[in-house]
């Protein structure tokens, strides 16, 4: 499916905006053009001062007569776990909910050039064999079309040059300084960097994913004949392993909506179960929800697991 596919007769933007200096920046470049935007601000109230954060969005919006709306998280709503993971989860449900209500065309965040490294640095300390290194500008997410006009545009100190320049007011969020997130030890590591220094890793980082766009043609090539077989287990045997790990990943994600986590040591195992001859596991669980089965000599996704 390409991007082309999404254009909407309304050309809405759903902005989402915290009021740090990015997204700040990203509202004031798309407050005066002629596509209409909504601007969406979500406070998690998890440090004493982001009310603070919000109220610089809301007079933003109120000055230049700008429709938002601000959704509030109580302290307590995150329990246990990675918080910027559960944050991410919470934004992403919010931003969907109201690109369909809206009828949007799509959703703009403002991440920027040094966001793309920190997502390669965590990457590779992850051992990820990602199908892209970094942020991608667009993607599709649950049906809607995401862009991100600064990842390829501006590093952080040049977004801060220009909200000083334009005196846009916005706020600092202190616990992106502290090295209490495995992204932060990345950012404040990228900080003893200059601009030249980092244009040059995102440069290698590109020519990486041309590679990588190169081979996502040839899988999607290689999973296009496998569905048109109904994926039939033996076609799936005569690839070549690092194929059938990028094929068992797009059988998922193309039967199953619900985030599943798929980690190496997952796809290894599930790459086993597929290729294996013997019948003493006739299932594969993916999570409460989802199963694999092998019958017929096709492979199978299902819900709703009673055992």
């Amino acid at each position: 499916m390409t991007l082309m596919f999404f254009v909407k007769v309304n050309n809405m933007y759903i902005l989402g905006i915290s009021g740090g200096p990015d997204s700040m920046l990203l509202l004031h470049e798309y407050a005066y053009k002629k596509e209409p935007i909504f601007v969406v601000c979500i406070n998690y109230n998890q440090r004493m001062d982001s009310h603070k954060d919000v109220e610089i969005v809301e007079n933003y919006c109120k000055q230049n007569f700008i429709d938002y709306q601000i959704y509030n998280f109580d302290q307590k709503d995150y329990k246990t776990g990675n918080f910027e993971e559960w944050a991410r989860d919470k934004r992403m449900e919010i931003f969907i909910q109201n690109y369909h209500e809206k009828n949007a065309s799509k959703i703009l965040l403002a991440h920027h050039k040094d966001d793309f490294l920190e997502s390669f640095f965590m990457q590779k300390v992850a051992k990820r064999k990602p199908s892209f290194w970094g942020i991608k500008k667009t993607n599709i997410y649950k049906g809607c079309l995401i862009e991100r006009p600064f990842i390829d545009k501006y590093f952080k100190d040049e977004i801060l040059e220009k909200c000083k320049k334009l005196k846009l007011d916005y706020a600092i969020d202190y616990t992106n300084e502290l090295p209490i997130y495995t992204r932060n030890k990345f950012r404040l590591k990228l900080k003893k960097l200059t601009n030249e220094e980092k244009q040059k890793i995102i440069d290698e980082v590109n020519e990486k994913n041309k590679e990588l766009e190169w081979l996502e043609k040839e899988f999607n090539k290689a999973f296009a004949s496998w569905k048109k077989i109904e994926f039939k287990v033996n076609y799936y045997k005569d690839l070549d392993y690092e194929i059938q790990e990028q094929l068992i990943r797009k059988f998922i994600f193309a039967h199953c909506e619900d985030k599943i986590n798929l980690t190496s040591g997952k796809i290894k195992n599930l790459v086993n179960y597929v290729i294996a001859d013997n019948t003493n596991n006739p299932i594969f669980i993916l999570n409460s929800q989802y199963y694999l089965q092998k019958s017929q000599g096709k492979l199978l996704l299902k819900s709703k697991i009673t055992i």
